[in-house]
């Protein structure tokens, strides 16, 4: 088991543990890649509690949520068919996102975005903040690594954190879709 691993399951309620595990029994059986992503990792981390799950899959996000729900009791919260993405709550009160990897590109700032599928390496680099460019396979073959955009810019904006201060991954979100600045 990596190190990374040994750090989320540290990290988790015994909740959290289970929607990640039911999570990944579902993709693994699927034949989907998924990953942890964005505000867990960031979270894991930074020594943080780990609040929401968010995970990203190199497939068909919202069949697999459906199944997920399906199997795990897990009310479906909201269901974005544009983004590939779907929040559930899972018994316990854990919420959690499952959203495709996923290029937007926008045929001009403040258009909706034409969305496509992708691997986790170009979802990642597409990210509005390096804080939220990391991402920790699940997969059975590579399970523990972790993908991080830019490994030292990434690490950085998480210490960061602390005095409040957090870098950008790219340009593209803040033209195209400015309220990602709020998040």
């Amino acid at each position: 088991m990596s190190d990374y691993m040994f750090m989320l399951e540290s990290h988790l309620s015994s909740e959290q543990s289970r929607v990640v595990a039911d999570v990944q029994a579902v993709a693994v059986h699927a034949n989907v890649n998924v990953f942890l992503t964005g505000g867990a990792m960031r979270d894991m981390l930074g020594g943080f509690p780990i609040r929401e799950l968010d995970f990203t899959v190199e497939g068909p996000a919202i069949k697999l949520s459906k199944t997920i729900a399906q199997k795990s009791r897990a009310q479906l919260l909201r269901v974005d068919e544009e983004r590939k993405q779907v929040l559930l709550q899972f018994p316990g009160g854990v919420n959690a996102s499952i959203a495709m990897a996923r290029l937007e590109k926008y045929a001009k700032p403040g258009a909706k975005p034409q969305v496509q599928p992708a691997t986790i390496h170009e979802d990642l680099r597409g990210r509005d903040f390096t804080i939220n460019s990391i991402a920790l396979s699940l997969n059975p073959a590579s399970r523990g690594s972790s993908w991080i955009l830019t490994t030292e810019s990434a690490i950085s904006s998480i210490k960061s954190c602390a005095r409040s201060r957090i870098t950008r991954s790219t340009t593209t979100p803040f033209a195209c879709c400015g309220c990602s600045v709020f998040r």
